[in-house]
């Protein structure tokens, strides 16, 4: 039997790399946030809660947030909102609805991330910042 002949070193490190190259996905699978999710947030001194049955179509995000009834006596539930905005961009998630609070109509947004079945971040009212969870039921 013939001994081979041995490999140069960039031939070998290049075919690694393709064999390494050709068996990962250069993206990682996408998760599909389609479903129901609890929202809770806070923005200042104002908490409270959502019910939203997001639809997710490639990176597209719609759906509708309902408001959950508080223990909290300020907390009115205004109803449901349809999102007006929102995209996932990897573990990127925003979404915006219109509300209105004491008459005055105004947009909430939220931008957060994404991690398992929660989603982390910040919630946006005009003039107004907080946080807010966001957990797959």
């Amino acid at each position: 039997m013939k001994p081979l002949a041995p490999v140069p070193a960039p031939a070998l490190v290049l075919a690694l790399f393709v064999l390494v190259a050709g068996t990962a996905s250069p993206v990682a699978a996408a998760t599909d946030l389609t479903g129901s999710w609890r929202l809770s947030a806070k923005v200042e001194t104002f908490a409270f809660m959502l019910n939203c049955k997001l639809v997710q179509t490639g990176d597209r995000l719609g759906g509708i947030c309902t408001d959950v009834a508080t223990n909290d006596a300020q907390h009115k539930p205004q109803g449901s909102h349809a999102l007006t905005a929102g995209t996932v961009q990897g573990d990127r998630v925003s979404f915006a609805y219109r509300t209105h609070f004491l008459l005055i109509p105004f947009t909430a947004s939220y931008a957060g991330v994404l991690a398992g079945d929660t989603i982390t971040g910040e919630a946006v009212a005009p003039g107004h910042k907080g946080s807010f969870t966001a957990v797959r039921e």
